[in-house]
């Protein structure tokens, strides 16, 4: 009998292990995510956040466990996800236009690029009004604000329209006034698929978010409410102070 699809689990992660050569990043990793989480990864630098991204997302292949999306191997059959990562390098006078930039997130190995069909260019623009970037489709995508940049690499990962959205620093590079903004995008956004976001910023994230996902080399599965000093400190392995933001939420 098939499993009911509204039960099954978006991602599960069983008994993984995974290092760089033999140098272990990831130990006994037991991790599942129901449709529509929302989901904050925290942990120090180099303990494994991106790591265990790109073991989702197929990127990377463990020494022994498993991972499944949707009860899919993601190095076998490519998971239905959209991804922005922490850096996107681009040059800035590189005359490529914003709507060009989204529809990128549609191109496969038979596409055609740069002769876009209609029906792309329509997806792209209604990804971009998703993100609040109407009407900015023939922008030159340098010309854009930080945010506005962060909002059309947004909808360059859910033109396809995938069920999971995966960011690792998404506001890493917007200023503060645009952070609130962003964080109510992706909240916007779960309400049609999961998400997940890397984040060193736990105390502005955890009234969005119902997962808190403890990551160095070992990993955890934490309440938002339930996150505390000695949860924080045992996580990065140092005494942390917690941040409380001024920001209205």
């Amino acid at each position: 009998m098939n499993e009911d699809p509204k039960k099954q689990k978006v991602i599960e992660i069983k008994n993984l292990f995974f290092s760089y050569d033999r140098s272990p990043v990831l130990e006994d990793v037991n991790l599942s995510f129901n449709p529509r989480d929302f989901a904050a990864i925290i942990g120090p630098n180099g303990g494994g956040k991106t790591t265990l991204i790109k073991l989702i997302l197929g990127l990377l292949v463990p020494n022994s466990g498993n991972v499944n999306v949707f009860g899919r191997n993601p190095c076998v059959s490519l998971p239905p996800a959209g991804y922005v990562p922490q850096f996107f390098e681009s040059d800035r006078n590189f005359p490529i236009s914003v709507l060009d930039v989204v529809i990128s997130g549609l191109l496969k190995p038979s596409s055609f690029f740069p002769w876009n069909s209609r029906i792309s260019k329509d997806k792209a623009m209604t990804a971009l009004s998703g993100v609040g970037l109407n009407g900015l489709g023939k922008n030159v995508f340098g010309t854009l604000s930080g945010g506005q940049r962060q909002r059309a690499l947004i909808a360059r990962a859910i033109v396809s329209e995938p069920e999971i959205l995966i960011l690792d620093e998404p506001t890493a590079s917007v200023d503060n006034s645009n952070e609130k903004d962003i964080f109510h995008l992706f909240k916007s956004l779960n309400e049609k698929m999961t998400v997940m976001i890397v984040t060193h910023d736990i105390g502005f994230i955890s009234s969005f978010v119902n997962r808190v996902v403890c990551v160095n080399r070992n990993v955890k599965i934490h309440d938002p409410s339930s996150i505390d000093e000695d949860i924080i400190q045992s996580t990065y392995n140092m005494p942390m102070n917690k941040i409380v933001h001024q920001c209205g939420l």
